[in-house]
């Protein structure tokens, strides 16, 4: 939970279907600079993985990495852009995982995620912020349809996260 004033008051984590979305898009505007619904649309299942990488100290460390989609246009909307083989690399965008607190690891986060949707949109590269299901339980092995969150929802839900002292820093 962030806390900078009454007014801005924002739950992390998996409690329910609202909040792991809200958590997924509050990551994304803090790691990614994210602010807008069509920065947020250009996510999809098949733009993030999740890769692990051995370190100098033979530690591994995971992160979530957004590939942006290929493009030879700026993209308007502030999302780098893909060119070539070698421009991949430097357009990417990652989250780190936090060892310290897995209850607001992105990387865990964005797993459950996928674990609580169907098999069917994971392989979808024109989605990724699913509508939840109206009867879901915190039991259920899906909390998601295969449609997309819509606009309006997306846009309330950003304009809530983007009062967080935490967010409004980094802009």
């Amino acid at each position: 939970m962030l806390h900078n004033d009454p007014s801005s008051y924002v739950q992390l984590g998996a409690y329910s279907p609202i909040v792991l979305l809200n958590t997924l898009l509050f990551f994304c505007c803090k790691y990614f600079g994210f602010t807008t619904v069509e920065q947020h649309r250009q996510l999809s299942f098949t733009q993030l993985t999740c890769c692990t990488r051995t370190n100098l100290n033979h530690t591994r460390t995971t992160s979530l990495r957004f590939y942006p989609p290929t493009s030879t246009e700026a993209q308007p909307d502030g999302v780098p852009a893909k060119k070539g083989k070698k421009d991949n690399v430097e357009n990417v965008l990652e989250m780190m995982e936090n060892l310290e607190n897995p209850l607001h690891c992105p990387v865990r986060l964005y797993e459950f995620y996928l674990s609580k949707c169907s098999e069917s949109v994971k392989q979808r590269s024109d989605l990724f912020f699913l509508r939840p299901d109206r009867c879901c339980v915190p039991s259920s092995p899906h909390w998601f349809s295969s449609s997309p969150l819509d606009g309006d929802t997306m846009e309330a839900m950003l304009t809530r996260l983007l009062t967080v002292r935490e967010l409004q820093d980094r802009r």
